[in-house]
């Protein structure tokens, strides 16, 4: 969980950093410039889908996730975070000021979204004897959600136990609205004040994006998750029985 955190706040923040400074002072991008880039993406995708494999291995009652279907899991990661990446920072460049103002209301929906759906948070504040532990174990629940609130600015963190469908479907269409909102807004700009740059053709990884992280995220969960590979295991021992049988 900390490793998460640390490369939010810290590869996250470096490559939208790389990625302004290269927009907006017209960098070279060299191979040393390239490679860092590269190595920030990797990092923060390699994180998130190395904490859902960890996860899912620290509780004993979920099965664990084989290597193939987590390189799968980590493909469909780094089609999300490429187009957000590219988005913020060119969408930075252009309207800073209005960026930082409208940053907080993604983090404070997010927040919301957590909150609503009670995520089931364990070993934050295991004993509460009193109403002063209750109360500051219910302020570190609301500052872990509010760190998880910044990590959802680039993608979605499941909190709740069991089935995510809802509150997943709920974030991910704000998050592919947002997109193609600025998408639209980088390009009117570009077009219309005749600043068209190589850096907006990189505006096509956002449609690109969206549908390679459609495409792995469902073979991920209809075919190679833990749980799919168990009903499909149980089923083929069925056949097999019957078959047997007669």
């Amino acid at each position: 969980m900390l490793g998460l955190v640390d490369s939010f706040l810290e590869s996250a923040m470096q490559l939208l950093l790389q990625l302004y400074l290269a927009i907006t002072s017209s960098l070279p991008l060299t191979f040393s410039r390239v490679s860092s880039l590269c190595a920030s993406l990797l990092a923060t995708s390699l994180t998130h889908s190395a904490f859902y494999r960890v996860n899912r291995k620290a509780n004993k009652t979920r099965k664990t996730v084989p290597y193939f279907s987590s390189f799968c899991y980590f493909l469909a990661r780094i089609s999300e975070l490429t187009p957000r990446y590219l988005l913020l920072s060119l969408t930075c460049s252009q309207f800073l000021p209005w960026c930082l103002i409208a940053v907080p209301f993604h983090i404070g929906f997010v927040f919301l979204l957590y909150y609503y759906f009670k995520p089931n948070l364990k070993g934050i504040c295991p004993n509460m004897k009193n109403m002063a532990c209750m109360s500051r174990c219910d302020f570190l629940n609301k500052l872990f959600i509010l760190m998880m609130s910044y990590i959802g600015l680039f993608s979605f963190i499941n909190l709740v136990e069991g089935k995510s469908k809802k509150p997943a479907a709920i974030f991910y269409f704000v998050f592919y609205f947002e997109n193609l909102l600025m998408t639209s807004i980088i390009l009117w700009y570009s077009v219309s004040n005749k600043a068209v740059t190589w850096w907006t053709y990189t505006l096509w990884s956002v449609p690109i994006g969206i549908v390679c992280h459609v495409v792995f995220l469902s073979v991920f969960y209809e075919c190679l998750h833990p749980n799919k590979r168990a009903e499909s295991s149980v089923f083929q021992n069925e056949e097999r029985t019957r078959i047997s049988e007669y």
